[in-house]
């Protein structure tokens, strides 16, 4: 069996000599944490994505809390979340102490659709309440539909854009970047090492609400505010009214979520490749496509939205796992034997039995019985397409 010299996994960071020399450049410079490559990094992303603002934190899952938190929901109000998404969602929610409502997906793309979504709504009754739309792989929910289903019962949106930095909605002569807040209150963003940009570890939320945003600065960093035009006392002040220079207020209760301006660097510095990486990414999901089209009995890519011009974060296929007499745990073992990494993105949430739901969702529960995401980084060649399609081949016609 030919096999592989180094392993291909399932995503990976890309990281070449211009990186490493803006890491470098921090390291020498007086600033490690909280200094001007953070402000530089927030502002490129909000020109990348179309946003008026951009606030940057250490990771994507503190970008979902800070995001929902700023909103200042009471306790006990329901949040819709699809089951195919990661932990950090629901996470969030029970620890702000909302009511989750797992919402189901479309079973052959892992979206959650306007049909799907009004559903939910109706069977639950909810009102005033918030979605959290996963824009799954890279692949946007159709937003210009999900918001009018969500304006038409007063539901608020923050979108979950994880896997979907510079994927674009191309509708009604309009195109939408996804985290410009064009339908929605705000975008969360993750820059994991896996994502379609790194810093390392880090995350990003995006708003057009200068309200939402001055409020998640001031969650970020302990609640502390420093700028005097938001002074609540006169204690800031001397008798002659001169600024004490170390005076601040803790105005809300926050915890340390900055990122550092090592972090931030390099995000800036990756942001400058994210149209190469983009293009490489869907030239590698097109050969991908073309070199499976003979195996449409049994393996199919998800399905794909005209409307959405997206930056594919993951190569997710559906197998019929029965249909080939194979189960997904045997498929992935023989091709981590062949040195080929292959994940599942994700077992439903509903099932787990920490949040309490007993709802049966088809579509989500379809979507993950058949789910498997190849490999797909920017480094990725031809040639290693090709030998995990020749695997993956190999494995299934040997039924």
């Amino acid at each position: 069996m030919l096999k592989k010299k180094e392993f291909l996994h399932y995503s990976k960071q890309y990281i070449d000599h211009t990186d490493l020399k803006c890491i470098e450049k921090v390291l020498k410079s007086d600033f490690l944490t909280t200094g001007p490559e953070v402000k530089k990094f927030e502002k490129k992303l909000s020109n990348y994505v179309g946003s008026k603002y951009a606030v940057v934190c250490s990771n994507g899952s503190v970008a979902l809390y800070l995001a929902c938190l700023s909103l200042n929901l009471p306790k006990g109000t329901k949040i819709i979340i699809p089951s195919i998404t990661f932990a950090a969602a629901a996470n969030v929610a029970k620890m702000l102490n909302f009511k989750i409502i797992f919402c189901d997906v479309e079973s052959t793309s892992g979206l959650v659709t306007k049909n799907i979504l009004e559903d939910t709504i109706i069977e639950n009754k909810i009102k005033k309440g918030l979605f959290l739309p996963v824009h799954l792989n890279g692949q946007s929910v159709d937003l210009p539909e999900i918001s009018k289903v969500c304006n038409k019962y007063g539901i608020s949106i923050i979108e979950d854009a994880s896997h979907a930095l510079g994927t674009k909605i191309m509708k009604r002569q309009k195109m939408s970047k996804i985290g410009s807040c064009d339908y929605s209150k705000m975008t969360t963003f993750s820059f994991h090492p896996v994502k379609n940009i790194t810093m390392g570890e880090g995350g990003a939320i995006t708003t057009n609400d200068k309200t939402l945003y001055e409020k998640i600065i001031l969650l970020r960093n302990n609640g502390i505010q420093r700028d005097p035009k938001f002074f609540l006392s006169k204690g800031a002040y001397d008798k002659n009214n001169i600024l004490n220079p170390n005076y601040y207020e803790i105005q809300s209760i926050g915890l340390n979520f900055r990122a550092s301006d090592l972090n931030c660097a390099l995000g800036t510095n990756q942001l400058n490749k994210i149209e190469k990486f983009i293009i490489k990414r869907k030239k590698i999901v097109q050969r991908y496509d073309k070199k499976f089209s003979d195996l449409s009995d049994f393996l199919k890519p998800v399905k794909k939205f005209k409307f959405c011009n997206t930056s594919y974060h993951l190569y997710v296929v559906l197998i019929d796992f029965e249909k080939i007499g194979l189960t997904r745990a045997h498929i992935i073992n023989q091709l981590k034997n062949r040195n080929i990494g292959v994940q599942v993105h994700y077992p439903p949430l509903h099932l787990q039995k920490i949040y309490g739901f007993s709802k049966k969702l088809e579509g989500s529960e379809e979507y993950y019985k058949k789910c498997l995401s190849l490999p797909l980084f920017p480094q990725l060649t031809f040639n290693d397409v090709d030998y995990v399609v020749k695997q993956v081949k190999n494995l299934i016609k040997k039924t």
